[in-house]
């Protein structure tokens, strides 16, 4: 008899999103949820603000059929939380992104203390384009994002920017559902849900984002790094994309329910050709006693296509010769009061 294959786990990017399609869809939960998330979140919010929150609520079905799913495979999880915190939050660019609508679940979520002081997760997020040129959404994915790419969005992005038509990506994140909340399973919700919805412009940095118009945390310093640095490690050499198509029954049953037909992009680490990433020549004679190994940083990388800097990520590499010992030095420990 022959033994069944294994389901793989990336199959889960692409369950969750359908699981969420249908729940945001068609279940009267779904709704209500959003409902009531959109009227917590818009409150006291002036009507321009309010009207634009709103917008990306009635998107949130239309996004979830139109994306791409992406798998983020644990061991890039782990990267990604090892480099994230000393990621200096850069302006988002069309270049960033790896497609133009995605969905991208995260095999090892991220925990995170959000904008309420509340422990909570990062599971996965999804985006799609926003533009005030309503003309371009007729393009094709492909040509969608070709157009963002050749438009310039390095001059400084300010708040009277914001009044005027810009472009973006409406983007949501997801956690975990808690287990306060089992109610929402136990009603046919997924195991994530919608947490957070917000407008991402191109050229916008953190910088003076910080607090909402009416002063209030926006949240976006605890998930800003982890996104981008999500997006930047997919576009690394750290990383590996492969595509796969989901099996027979899982494509009948989402064509069955409306859910188009679509492969899942699965991001995975590369693997090292071997233990040593040495570079003397940035040394000069350098004359090391031993091996160490240095650890992962960021490095500004100048784009002169682009006239821009953007951060690389570089993995921590064993340095030294490689008839000398290797010594390792003990890892110092920080404690963080508030």
């Amino acid at each position: 008899m022959q033994t069944p294959l294994k389901r793989g786990a990336w199959h889960d990017a692409y369950d969750l999103q359908m699981a969420l399609w249908r729940w945001t869809r068609q279940g009267a939960i779904g709704h209500e949820y959003l409902y009531e998330h959109y009227r917590e979140t818009s409150r006291a919010l002036g009507k321009g603000t309010t009207q634009l929150i709103q917008s990306l609520y009635l998107t949130e079905n239309a996004k979830l059929l139109a994306a791409d799913p992406i798998y983020v495979s644990e061991e890039m999880c782990e990267v990604v939380e090892a480099a994230y915190p000393g990621f200096h939050p850069e302006a988002l660019l069309p270049t960033d992104l790896l497609t133009v609508a995605g969905f991208m679940f995260y095999a090892k979520p991220f925990r995170v203390i959000d904008r309420f002081e509340t422990p909570t997760t990062i599971a996965a997020v999804s985006w799609m384009p926003m533009t005030a040129d309503k003309d371009t959404l007729t393009l094709g994915p492909d040509m969608l994002l070709s157009h963002f790419q050749e438009k310039d969005y390095t001059r400084p992005w300010t708040a009277e920017t914001a009044s005027h038509p810009v472009d973006g990506i409406a983007i949501t994140l997801y956690a975990k559902v808690k287990e306060s909340s089992r109610w929402l399973i136990e009603n046919g919700s997924p195991n994530i849900i919608p947490f957070h919805l917000t407008p991402w412009w191109f050229g916008m940095t953190f910088e003076g984002n910080e607090v909402d118009e009416n002063g209030d945390p926006t949240g976006a310093g605890w998930w800003w790094r982890i996104v981008q640095t999500s997006f930047r490690m997919m576009m690394q050499q750290i990383s590996v994309r492969h595509r796969e198509h989901p099996d027979r029954h899982t494509r009948r049953e989402g064509a069955r329910r409306g859910f188009t037909d679509r492969e899942v992009v699965v991001v995975r680490l590369r693997r090292e050709k071997g233990d040593t990433h040495d570079d003397e020549s940035l040394d000069g004679e350098a004359n090391y006693s031993h091996r160490f190994i240095v650890s992962g940083h960021w490095r500004n990388q100048w784009y002169p296509s682009a006239h821009v800097h953007r951060q690389i990520w570089i993995s921590p590499y064993v340095k030294g010769p490689e008839d000398q010992p290797l010594v390792v030095r003990p890892r110092r420990v920080f404690t963080w009061s508030r």
